[in-house]
C-alpha cells in the first residue's frame, strides 16, 4: 500500500516532469517582478538527433542577465549523461549550450536549465525547466525520485549533486546527473532497466565528481519495467576517520546509565558495542542487561509503561521521535525508516547501582554514524544518597518500574 508521503512525491513528480517538458509562457503582473521562462527549445522536446554537433538552445520570454542568481553560467544549465564538459553561451534572450566532444549517439539526453537564470531586474526563475531528446536511445517511461537529508539532523540538503551510476566496473561510464532542489528533492526521467548506484554528494569544489571529504551517501536500486516512479531517499553523511570515544557517564535512575560518547552513534551497530561495570575491591559491581540505542529505550520503556498502566510519559529523548530515510528496499516505496543518531547510548543493569560506590564503566566495540570502528573509553559514576527528607518521587519509581520491565 502506497503511504501518503510516496504518492504525495509522486505526484509531484509527475506534475513537475509535465511542467518541465514543455515551453512555458509569460505570467501576467508588472514587469519588473515577472520571472523569466523558457518559450522554446532546440531540438524539441522528444525529438530524434542524428547530428552530434547539433544546437541545443533555450529561448527565453525576455532579455535575461548574463550573471546567473548564484554560481557560473555554465553551472546552471545540467546536461545528463555527463558525456563531456558543458559550456552555455549567453544570449540577449537565449542561451545555448555546447557539450565537449559533441553529442553521442545510443542516448537519452535530458538538459536542464536550473532556476539560477534571472531577468535584468533581478527576478530568478520559479522553476527548472527540462528539454528531453533522443540520439538514438528509447524513451522508457519512468522516473526515480527521491530526497536527500541530512543523516544527522533529518533536514533536507539543497543543491546537492546526485549521480545514477550502473552497477560494477564499467568502461567509459555515464552518469545521469540531478540536483536537489530546495527541498533537497531530486529525480531521473527515461531511466535504462537495471540496477544502478544512486550516489548524492555536495560538491564543494565544483569539479563534477565525489572527492574523499566531501559529504555524500549512496544506496542501491534496481529500475524494473513498472512505470510508477521508484521513490528512493538517500541518508547523506559528513566524512569522518575519527573513532567514539566515552566522554562522561550519567545516572538516569537508579539501574540505568546514560553514556555520552564524542561521536553520533550508529543505530544499526548498537549490538556490537559491549558495557561492563567495575567495583572496588569488596564491593560488587551489576551487569549490564540490556544496552539500547535512546530511541530503542524510550519505545521500550513506554512500552512497558502500558502494560503496568501507566501512560507514556512526555518529554521524549530529542530526536528519539524522528525517522530518516535510510538504506533498505531497492523498489516499491520509500527505504525503512532509521532513527536519528545520537551521540550517546542507554544501559540498563540488571541490580541497582549502590549508593557512594565509585562504579568504573568502560565501553567497547562502538561503531560511530560513519561505520567507523573500535570506539572504546572509560568513564566514572557515583549514585549520590537521595535528598533528605524527600518523598519517594513517583516519576522515579515509574522509570524503575519500567526498567525492571526491560531487563525482562
Amino acid at each position: 500500500m502506497t503511504s501518503p508521503r510516496a504518492a504525495a512525491l509522486a505526484a509531484a513528480v509527475l506534475v513537475w516532469a509535465a511542467a518541465c517538458a514543455r515551453p512555458g509562457s509569460p505570467r501576467g503582473g508588472p514587469e519588473d517582478r515577472r520571472p523569466p521562462v523558457v518559450v522554446a527549445a532546440v531540438p524539441a522536446p522528444r525529438a530524434r538527433v542524428d547530428d552530434p554537433a547539433a544546437v541545443i538552445r533555450f529561448q527565453f520570454s525576455e532579455r535575461i542577465s548574463e550573471r546567473p542568481v548564484r554560481g557560473t553560467l555554465d553551472e546552471a544549465v545540467l546536461v545528463s549523461p555527463a558525456t563531456g564538459p558543458v559550456r552555455v553561451e549567453h544570449g540577449r534572450d537565449w542561451l545555448q549550450v555546447h557539450v565537449e566532444g559533441g553529442l553521442r549517439p545510443g542516448l537519452v539526453y535530458r538538459v536542464t536549465v536550473l532556476p539560477m537564470i534571472a531577468d535584468l531586474f533581478g527576478n530568478a526563475m520559479a522553476e527548472p525547466f527540462d528539454l528531453v531528446f533522443s540520439t538514438g536511445g528509447e524513451f522508457i517511461e519512468n522516473a526515480i525520485a527521491g530526497q536527500a537529508l541530512d543523516r544527522i539532523t533529518g533536514r533536507p540538503l539543497p543543491d546537492l549533486t546526485v549521480q545514477l551510476l550502473p552497477v560494477g566496473p564499467v568502461p567509459d561510464t555515464l552518469a545521469l546527473v540531478a540536483r536537489t532542489d530546495d527541498s533537497g528533492l531530486f529525480f531521473f526521467r527515461f531511466v535504462p532497466l537495471g540496477r544502478h548506484n544512486l550516489v548524492a554528494f555536495q560538491d564543494q569544489n565544483r569539479n563534477g565528481r565525489r572527492d574523499a571529504r566531501e559529504p555524500f551517501g549512496e544506496r542501491g536500486v534496481f529500475v524494473g519495467e513498472d512505470t510508477e516512479p521508484l521513490l528512493a531517499d538517500l541518508a547523506v553523511l559528513e566524512p569522518d576517520s575519527s573513532v567514539a570515544t566515552l566522554l562522561r557517564t550519567e545516572i538516569m535512575d537508579s539501574v540505568t546509565l546514560r553514556l555520552v560518547f564524542s561521536d553520533p552513534i550508529d543505530p544499526a551497530s548498537t549490538g556490537d558495542a559491549a558495557v561492563s561495570l567495575s567495583a572496588p575491591e569488596g564491593k560488587s559491581a551489576p551487569g549490564v542487561a540490556a544496552l539500547l540505542h535512546p530511541a530503542a529505550y524510550e519505545a521500550r520503556r513506554d512500552s512497558a509503561g502500558a502494560a503496568a498502566g501507566q501512560p507514556p510519559r512526555g518529554g521524549r529523548l530529542p530526536g528519539s521521535g524522528d525517522a530518516l530515510a535510510g538504506p533498505g528496499q531497492e523498489r516499491g516505496g520509500l527505504p525503512r525508516g532509521l532513527p536519528l543518531p545520537r551521540a550517546e547510548l542507554i544501559a540498563v543493569l540488571d541490580a541497582p547501582l549502590e549508593v557512594g560506590v565509585r562504579y568504573r564503566v568502560s565501553a567497547t566495540g562502538v561503531f560511530n554514524i560513519a561505520q567507523i570502528p573500535g570506539g572504546h573509553g572509560e568513564a566514572t559514576v557515583t549514585r549520590p544518597p537521595p535528598p533528605r527528607r524527600a518523598l519517594p518521587d513517583s516519576t522515579d519509581a515509574r522509570v524503575d518500574t519500567a526498567a525492571v520491565a526491560i531487563r525482562r
